[in-house]
């Protein structure tokens, strides 16, 4: 239709950039959601030598 105006969404130049904000979009989507796991800040892998020293007596 004549007269829209449509709204101007700036891109990067190269899909590498673009790829790379999607991905920091979908961490930050899921750091978000309290029912998702994130890797590195739920699912944290212990190493078995620190599970010893963690534990109670």
């Amino acid at each position: 239709m004549e007269g829209w105006i449509w709204p101007r969404v700036p891109l990067p130049k190269t899909a590498k950039v673009l790829q790379a904000g999607a991905a920091l979009g979908r961490q930050i989507a899921a750091l978000l959601d309290p029912e998702m796991p994130v890797e590195g800040v739920t699912t944290l892998k212990v190493h078995p030598t620190s599970k010893a020293s963690a534990s109670w007596p």
